[in-house]
């Protein structure tokens, strides 16, 4: 669990490139100030699951894969912004790699839940205003944790 509070980012060398100056400006239109980045150890994550899902390890993965992005505090911020699988057509093998569902639904289920319940709230940022700058600053993220 990573706390990502983009006014301390905007200091940090590594992160310039994931936010910038407007957006600390423009936080004041945002619910939220900081954000969780979480990950989860997927045989952990099975464990605690328990018998409530199907959980499924991937062959492939033998590291920490990304849970969310999450502005703290704020939820469903809009119903009416929905995820195609066309948004994330460029970041569908990274995620897929890096952001697998565990769990016994699609890939694309679990990253249109993800959307909808905080990628929504983290849209009011330009630099997270759209499905591909969401996921896709998870990823970079995930690449320096």
């Amino acid at each position: 669990l990573l706390w990502v509070c983009p006014v301390q980012l905007l200091s940090d060398t590594i992160y310039k490139d994931l936010w910038n100056e407007e957006d600390e400006q423009k936080l004041g239109f945002c619910d939220w100030k900081c954000m969780m980045f979480v990950q989860s150890w997927p045989g952990s994550f099975c464990v605690f699951l328990g018998s409530r899902f199907n959980c499924t390890i991937p062959a492939f993965v033998n590291t920490w894969t990304i849970h969310g992005l999450w502005p703290n505090n704020v939820k469903n911020c809009c119903y009416c912004w929905y995820l195609f699988q066309s948004d994330l057509q460029d970041l569908e093998s990274q995620l897929s790699l890096y952001w697998p569902s565990l769990i016994n639904k699609t890939a694309f289920l679990f990253w249109k839940n993800e959307w909808q319940k905080h990628g929504t709230c983290a849209g009011c940022m330009e630099t997270l205003s759209s499905p591909s700058k969401y996921f896709g600053t998870a990823l970079k993220l995930h690449t320096f944790y």
